[in-house]
């Protein structure tokens, strides 16, 4: 890669005939992750990561299929203020003696909730 631009195939009416040419600029997640998981039961093919106290990347049906790369809370009375969950809170990771539970709790930079 070169220039910040990733490697695509999808248009090789760029690339004069090659089949794989400078494309559109390529993009990953964050790769520190706060916690990965799954459900319990063994029935359950979704996978997911947290990452800066937000859900960040679903994985379904298997691990390496990426489903949904960011979700967040938008939380707001309605009328006076919308906050946005990686823009407006704070965060706390936090494990049970095991390290098996991973706990995320957020709080509003402003006081409002947690």
């Amino acid at each position: 890669m070169t220039g910040g631009r990733g490697w695509s195939s999808l248009d090789p009416s760029r690339s004069g005939g090659e089949p794989w040419h400078v494309g559109a600029p390529s993009h990953f997640g964050l790769a520190r992750k706060d916690c990965l998981g799954t459900s319990a039961g063994r029935a359950s093919k979704v996978w997911y990561t947290v990452a800066n106290g937000v859900l960040s990347d679903v994985y379904e049906p298997t691990i390496d299929n990426t489903n949904v790369e960011t979700m967040q809370f938008v939380v707001t009375d309605g009328r006076t203020f919308t906050e946005l969950q990686a823009r407006d809170t704070t965060y706390e990771v936090s494990t049970d003696h095991s390290g098996m539970t991973c706990t995320i709790t957020s709080a509003s930079r402003a006081g409002r909730y947690r």
